[in-house]
């Protein structure tokens, strides 16, 4: 019998400043800009730079939805920051757009005394025509930091309604990562999906992978990240969607996720630490390694490479891969060994 041909799978990071409680806490914590990327311990990044040399370790791209509205606080050029060094490390990858309304709350000046009073809303569904505009400010400033206009966007915490594709459709992004079921489970029936892309108003919508882990207490929906799915169970995934032909498989990660910060009520932004986390660390690693000696069956590519020939697939009938029985419990005595070795 013939072997089957490679299989997609993206490796997505969703880069973003840090926020820092800084809405809910105004008087104590201060978002911050570019270190909060980096995560340095003793002049080593923990953050974007543990990502870039881990995937240039193996030769491969990833997508990298970067968080634009950041903008209105630190400025275009520190955000710039970021995606100079994504492009030093390796020219294919990808660069597209990912957005947090809460941060438009930073165009006040006086943003420590008025969010004090607002009610916050960090979604793009429920935005009615309001998301035309929102989407509009969002290309801008992506094309100010980027040099082009994105051809993917990704909605902050994955929450979307069919208004968002509309405006991305009158705007002219055709691809859409903005439904992970394990995050986020969208109110129309027809963005809930797990794997398989479809279409919304001639946009194709890709999903961050979902599947479901049984436990104790029933099914629980996660989406496949580094963070949140132990290395056995996100393999057991990809043997699953080559065998089954489901794909492509969108991974999620954050730079954030690969170490702890601590002191992060700081007055000034640049005294905040951090401390690597080695379990995250080494997921990543894994899975690095695994899709770089198995390029026979799966193909590592990005939202732009892709994009041509997941529109043949969309449309294509739903599936759900079902993580085993004791996945969850096996997770969590990964975690406590881990913390307990310090």
């Amino acid at each position: 019998m013939s072997a089957l041909p490679p299989l997609d799978v993206c490796i997505s990071i969703d880069a973003e400043f840090d926020i820092n409680h800084s809405l809910g806490q105004p008087d104590s914590h201060t978002p911050i800009g570019f270190a909060s990327m980096q995560r340095l311990l003793d002049g080593k990044s923990h953050g974007l730079g543990f990502i870039l040399d881990t995937l240039g370790a193996h030769g491969l791209p990833a997508t990298f939805f970067v968080e634009v509205f950041c903008a209105h606080l630190f400025g275009v050029g520190e955000v710039q920051q970021m995606v100079q060094e994504i492009r030093a490390a390796d020219s294919s990858h990808d660069i597209q757009l990912h957005a947090h309304p809460c941060w438009r709350y930073f165009r006040d000046p006086d943003w420590r005394r008025t969010v004090k009073t607002m009610r916050k809303n960090d979604s793009w569904a429920g935005r009615g025509a309001e998301a035309l505009a929102m989407m509009r400010e969002a290309i801008g400033l992506f094309s100010a930091i980027v040099g082009q206009p994105p051809l993917a966007f990704r909605s902050g915490n994955l929450q979307v309604d069919t208004d968002v594709h509309a405006a991305l459709a009158q705007l002219g992004v055709p691809l859409s990562s903005s439904v992970g079921l394990g995050l986020t489970r969208p109110d129309d029936a027809t963005l809930q999906r797990w794997i398989a892309p479809t279409r919304q108003h001639g946009v194709l919508e890709v999903p961050v992978a979902a599947y479901a882990e049984p436990g104790l207490r029933g099914e629980r929906v996660k989406c496949l990240t580094i963070t949140g799915t132990s290395w056995p169970v996100t393999r057991r995934m990809l043997e699953w969607a080559y065998r089954t032909r489901n794909g492509p498989v969108v991974i999620l990660t954050h730079a954030s996720e690969f170490s702890s910060s601590i002191n992060t009520e700081q007055g000034d932004p640049a005294q905040v630490a951090y401390r690597p986390n080695p379990l995250v660390q080494r997921r990543l690693q894994q899975l690095a390694e695994f899709l770089g000696n198995q390029r026979q069956r799966f193909h590592t590519t990005t939202f732009r490479a892709g994009s041509a020939a997941w529109q043949a697939v969309a449309g294509r009938a739903d599936a759900r891969f079902i993580a085993p029985r004791h996945a969850g419990l096996a997770r969590m005595l990964e975690t406590g060994w881990m913390q307990l070795r310090g």
